[in-house]
């Protein structure tokens, strides 16, 4: 048996138990680095892909209703009401009287002073 002195357990026992082994800086950079950039990513990347998104799809879906609904309305009601216009009109003036003034004034009859 091998008589061992402290100072010899010292030094092969301790540096391990207090210092764990040097891996390379380009190592241990490759595994944190990258887990913590893929994290942070994760969670800041998502948030303003959130954010950014909510900003500019509410604002392009404002504009573009906006744009092609003020196009329909513009067109759909240039198209029907005149439609509906003349159609009522059609109907209904002559009901009113608004048509028939120029045939009365070339056929009298007993009622009609004017």
């Amino acid at each position: 048996m091998q008589k061992v002195c402290f100072s010899d357990r010292e030094k092969f026992s301790e540096p391990y138990r207090l210092h764990p082994p040097k891996i390379g800086k380009t190592q241990h950079n490759a595994l944190y680095e990258s887990r913590w950039k893929t994290q942070h990513n994760a969670l800041y990347e998502s948030r303003w892909k959130t954010q950014h998104n909510a900003l500019y799809e509410s604002r392009w879906k404002t504009q573009h209703n906006a744009l092609y609904e003020s196009r329909w309305k513009t067109q759909h009601n240039a198209l029907y009401e005149s439609r509906w216009k003349t159609q009522h009109n059609a109907l209904y003036e002559s009901r009113c009287g608004v048509g028939t003034k120029l045939y009365r004034g070339f056929c009298r009859n007993s009622d009609d002073r004017s």
